[in-house]
């Protein structure tokens, strides 16, 4: 998996840097030249295959925008929340597991850890990007009852950060998104954060860029509530075709990119 670039390169040549905003191709000695926000990236599949991906990843992320969940309960520094769902399925065809946080988040399927990256999505300039992962997932699922569960840090959302100290920068609480696609003897569905969803009794005690983690490996996990749903209506979702990032300036207005992020 690979952030950033242009557009996916399912020939494995690697594709050149850019984002959003598709622009009229070119036809190049072979290749397709697309002028991203004025930046040239060169491309090595048809252009109906391009603008088909793109959209898919546009409106992915636009679904993803939708479903961010957290906690009810009030800050605590270096605090995380666990969240779980519990689900059926039989003769998976396709399982495809796409997440984002504001914050860190690790997710795992009947306890086996999604994907290999630390501190997911990554750090980003949260006013104007958000980034994303999606992973193949059916593997790791089994025939029958199977359980997703996430773990969300705050990460440099909200958690302490800087030389000061400071806390809370971007945001006052950590948010975790995610869907997973299945298509399996039931057809195609989406199983998404919030939707019989359950919040978990922590195993960290604390957990924190600078001062590590406190962790009890005593199995707790009683269900202590349920996740509560926020809209981030302070970012403008857009999307690179790779599956890598959200972004956007708070609706395109200048002048608000700079401020706090909040929920409304």
């Amino acid at each position: 998996m690979e952030h950033g670039s242009c557009f996916p390169d399912h020939a494995g040549r690697k594709s050149e840097r850019g984002c959003s905003d598709l622009r009229k191709p070119q036809k190049l000695g072979g290749q397709f030249s697309v002028k991203v926000h004025g930046v040239k990236c060169r491309v090595y599949e048809s252009v109906c295959s391009l603008v088909h991906s793109w959209k898919e990843e546009t409106q992915g992320m636009e679904e993803l925008k939708m479903h961010f969940i957290t906690s009810d309960r009030g800050y605590r520094e270096g605090e995380v929340f666990v969240y779980e769902q519990k689900f059926t399925v039989k003769d998976v065809k396709k399982a495809v597991f796409t997440a984002t946080a504001l914050g860190v988040y690790e997710a795992e399927i009947n306890g086996v850890k999604i994907g290999k990256q630390m501190f997911a999505p990554g750090y980003s300039y949260y006013p104007r990007r958000v980034l994303y992962q999606t992973y193949e997932v059916s593997a790791l699922l089994r025939e029958g009852a199977n359980t997703l569960r996430v773990y969300l840090g705050q990460g440099w959302y909200c958690g302490r950060f800087l030389c000061e100290n400071k806390t809370q920068i971007y945001g006052e609480k950590p948010a975790v998104s995610w869907i997973l696609k299945i298509e399996d003897a039931a057809g195609v569905r989406d199983i998404v954060s919030g939707e019989q969803t359950d919040e978990l009794e922590s195993p960290y005690g604390y957990a924190g860029e600078y001062d590590g983690e406190i962790y009890f490996a005593d199995g707790r996990s009683a269900v202590i509530g349920h996740p509560v749903s926020i809209k981030t209506n302070w970012i403008c979702v857009g999307a690179d075709a790779d599956g890598s990032r959200v972004t956007g300036r708070d609706g395109g207005k200048r002048g608000k990119a700079d401020r706090k992020c909040d929920y409304s």
